[in-house]
């Protein structure tokens, strides 16, 4: 899980970097990434700027919680 709550914006760099992390854990023995954003106004900026957000092993919240309880739900992490 990756948690942006804190993230407010980013400059095209920092997109660059975002898509370049998201191409290595691609490389990762990865079952699936969540992704916890602050609002839908920055989900859509990144998902504007890091294309490979959009795929099928990507799941995007605005709550931590929703994405700890999605994760516990599809057995990907154990129930708290």
């Amino acid at each position: 899980m990756i948690n942006l709550l804190h993230l407010f914006g980013a400059t095209p760099e920092a997109y660059k970097e975002i898509y370049k992390f998201k191409l290595w854990l691609n490389n990762q023995n990865l079952i699936v990434l969540t992704v916890v954003l602050t609002s839908p106004a920055i989900l859509s900026i990144i998902s504007l700027h890091v294309a490979s957000l959009k795929h099928k092993r990507t799941k995007l919240f605005t709550k931590e919680s929703d994405a700890v309880n999605w994760l516990s739900k599809k057995k990907y992490i154990g129930s708290y």
